[in-house]
C-alpha cells in the first residue's frame, strides 16, 4: 500500500492517508493483503497502526499460516477500490507510479 500492493499502479506515500485507509478498512481483509505484500510496505502499514492493533495483526499474520495468492490479490484489489473511492472522496491521496507532489 504505502510502496504500492502487488499489481496496482496506485500508491499511497503519507501517513495521513494510510492511517484513513486504515479506518476504512476490515482487519479481514487487511491481513491477508498484507501477508501478500512487500516488507516496505508492511513496514509502512504496521507502523501507522497502535502498539495494540499491530501485535495483534502480527500475530493473526503467524497464526493464519500460508494463504492461496488468489485470496491475497482479491484482498488487495479491494483495499485498492476502498482506497480510490476515499480518493475521490477527497479524503485521501493516491499518486499514481511516475506523478510527483510538491
Amino acid at each position: 500500500i504505502a510502496s504500492c500492493l502487488v499489481g496496482s499502479e496506485m500508491c499511497i506515500r503519507d501517513s495521513r492517508s494510510i492511517q484513513t485507509l486504515l479506518r476504512n478498512v476490515e482487519q479481514d481483509l487487511l491481513m491477508p493483503a498484507l501477508k501478500g505484500a512487500d516488507e516496505a510496505t508492511k513496514e509502512k502499514i504496521l507502523s501507522n497502526m497502535s502498539a495494540r492493533a499491530r501485535v495483534l495483526l502480527i500475530d493473526d499474520m503467524e497464526a493464519k499460516g500460508p494463504m492461496r495468492l488468489a485470496e491475497v490479490e482479491d484482498a488487495q484489489r479491494a483495499i485498492m477500490k476502498i482506497a480510490r473511492k476515499l480518493s475521490d472522496d477527497g479524503e485521501m491521496m493516491l499518486v499514481g507510479s511516475g506523478e510527483s507532489f510538491v
